[in-house]
């Protein structure tokens, strides 16, 4: 992965202060889900490392289970960072996604590398 998940193209960030906003937000994220839609998801959190731990868990946890539910494949990725100093983030997206993402973006490192292809 040459890239970092704040440079994921999201089609939607949540704001969550609490458990319950959490799992509101991922069953909005799990009816708007489309595997190869190109964008992903972003999922605020308060940086209280014990209540982002249950948040985070409550949001991959729901999400799973309203994919599977819908009988849709529960082809999630997802990565926790700090986004800065009052959030921690989770950016969820499907394989088909990040395999373009990292295509793209192992295309741009050979054009920055100064490599030259044989003519």
């Amino acid at each position: 992965m040459a890239f970092h998940p704040s440079s994921v193209p999201l089609g939607a960030t949540y704001d969550v202060a609490d458990e319950r906003e959490a799992s509101e937000a991922a069953g909005e994220i799990a009816a708007a889900w489309s595997p190869g839609r190109g964008t992903g998801f972003k999922v605020l959190m308060p940086k209280d490392k014990k209540l982002a731990r249950r948040m985070g868990h409550t949001v991959m946890t729901t999400v799973s289970y309203m994919l599977r539910k819908a009988g849709m494949e529960r082809d999630v990725r997802y990565w926790v960072y700090h986004e800065d100093a009052d959030h921690y983030a989770i950016v969820l997206v499907d394989s088909k996604t990040l395999a373009s993402l990292d295509g793209a973006n192992s295309e741009a490192a050979g054009d920055e590398s100064g490599d030259e292809k044989s003519q």
